[in-house]
């Protein structure tokens, strides 16, 4: 070992003493490199640490003609350029990060000519971290020649800042607006963008705002009337912001009456806060105005009073959901596809299988046909209830009458059935699902397959593992999953042994003396007295 390294030390000196004779202009660059390459400082041996000599070319590796193959197709997909069409082009520009003082001049360098189909186009494609260059954008599209301002995308606009919560945008491109006009938002078709900024307050929970913005909305260029009263108290109502839309009806009762539709709204809304006490309240202030009832207020009352039983006492709901029913009957208020499918959703989640089928069967007799969440709901509580022949069957049954679940409701289908150990009914789902016309996801496939292998179907898995990978939702690598070995499988219970006669006995007696020591009166603990 101690002659390779001194070769390699004389060699590193060499080296270093040539370069600095070089600089100095001592030796020529010829003469420089023959000292570099002196053949007797090479390692005889050629071990791994020996240095290269100065002048040696460098070898490229030997590889395989795949991995030729490889590069040579990187670099020719380094090569294609990507034809962007002129919506992307502008929304790469928006996503990026762009000061909106340098936005303007990189839209004006791509040279498009901005028409109000392009700007649609880029509405509806822009994500949401373009934050408020949408509006800068905007306004820059408007001054373009062809490109005349429309309602519909001031509207798209107005709800991608709604939906961002950027309301200071919103109100800046409403003033903005309201002073130069250039789209009318009076009239029955402002309203549409009233109600956008309404909803989009309203679901970001800022109620108190939408009753200012309601109050101030004249300032913002749109005219206040009853119609826009309506969608308020609609929206406040829908989140549960009753006393809200309660309070505002009544500051402006003396301009707009509050008339039947505006006073159902609101035992909805305190129904959907879940205050039964206030929505009674307002059912007899509603009576004393001599105001009817409908159907919408009757389906809140019913589906609070469903919700409440559902948590207090499950026993009750049946009874206390009939003497609703009754009242309807009794105001001549009849029933409509919404009542039953409140009934049939909170019997079958306290699992009364059985009494919200008959209520699925009743429906035909009050002129009201099942829908999608019908179907959906009740075919879902067959399965948990184990009823898998009654649910196959209400599946053929939703498809001849035109209904079509989406994938969500198939993977509940089949979560259920995975769950209480019915693989193969899951699988018969799963086939089902592909022929109505409907592409699985990933977790469909994810839940089914370790399923289909711990019940011993490996076939089936590995068909269904290759269709995944077909359509690209599976990597191939994912060859574990259908390992049984790292399948966890459920644990079996020891079977409880057979007991004799005399184990019986025993057991008995014993069970007889606890029993009777349980009646003697144990003693009390010594205490020590002083005298």
């Amino acid at each position: 070992m101690a002659k390779p390294f001194l070769i390699f030390t004389t060699r590193r000196i060499i080296e270093a003493s040539s370069t600095k004779l070089l600089r100095s202009g001592t030796i020529s660059a010829a003469s420089a490199a023959n000292i570099g390459s002196i053949s007797y400082l090479q390692d005889p041996w050629n071990r791994k640490y020996s240095t290269k000599v100065a002048n040696e070319p460098k070898t490229e590796k030997k590889t395989g003609n795949g991995a030729k193959e490889t590069r040579e197709k990187r670099a020719k997909a380094k090569d294609k350029t990507i034809e962007l069409s002129d919506s992307d082009k502008i929304c790469l520009i928006l996503n990026g990060d762009v000061n909106s003082e340098d936005l303007v001049e990189k839209l004006e360098e791509t040279g498009i000519e901005m028409n109000p189909i392009l700007l649609k186009q880029v509405m509806a494609k822009v994500s949401k971290d373009a934050g408020r260059r949408v509006s800068r954008f905007y306004k820059w599209a408007i001054e373009q020649p062809g490109c005349e301002p429309n309602l519909e995308i001031f509207n798209a606009v107005i709800d991608f800042l709604g939906r961002r919560k950027d309301f200071k945008a919103v109100e800046t491109l409403l003033k903005e607006n309201a002073a130069s006009g250039i789209c009318n938002v009076v009239g029955e078709i402002g309203l549409k963008t009233f109600e956008i900024v309404v909803e989009r307050l309203v679901k970001a929970g800022r109620e108190k705002q939408a009753v200012v913005f309601f109050n101030k909305m004249e300032e913002y260029g749109f005219k206040q009337n009853e119609e826009a009263q309506k969608i308020v108290v609609q929206w406040l109502c829908e989140r549960g912001f009753a006393s809200y839309a309660e309070n505002l009806v009544k500051s402006l009762a003396d301009t707009y009456y509050p008339d039947e539709e505006i006073c159902n709204t609101l035992v909805k809304g305190w129904c959907v806060a879940g205050k039964l006490n206030e929505a009674k309240r307002m059912v007899n202030e509603m009576s004393v105005g001599q105001i009817a009832m409908g159907v919408t207020a009757y389906n809140a009352l019913l589906d609070c009073i469903c919700k409440l039983c559902r948590e207090k006492d499950p026993f009750r709901l049946l009874p206390e959901a009939n003497k609703i029913l009754v009242e309807m009957e009794a105001a001549g208020v009849p029933r409509n596809e919404s009542t039953f499918n409140i009934l049939i959703t909170h019997l079958c989640k306290i699992r009364k299988t059985e009494d919200a089928y008959q209520f699925f069967l009743k429906m035909e007799q009050y002129g009201c046909s099942p829908n999608l969440t019908t179907y959906v709901v009740l075919i879902r509580s067959l399965f948990q209830a184990a009823r898998v022949a009654d649910g196959h069957e209400m599946l053929d049954q939703m498809k001849k009458s035109g209904f079509e679940a989406n994938v969500k409701a198939y993977f509940s289908f089949i979560k259920v059935l995975c769950g209480i150990q019915r693989v193969e009914h899951a699988h018969q789902v799963f086939t089902t699902m592909i022929s109505h016309g409907c592409r699985p996801g990933k977790e469909t496939f994810e839940l089914l397959i370790p399923k289909l292998c711990e019940v011993g179907h490996t076939g089936k898995a590995k068909e269904l593992f290759g269709k995944a990978v077909a359509e690209g939702l599976m990597p191939s690598s994912r060859q574990d999953i259908l390992e049984q070995s790292k399948v966890k499988k459920p644990e079996e219970k020891e079977k409880p042994k057979r007991l004799t006669l005399s184990m019986i006995k025993k057991k008995k007696n014993l069970r007889l003396k606890r029993l009777r020591l349980s009646f003697v009166k144990k003693p009390k603990s010594s205490r020590r007295v002083s005298y």
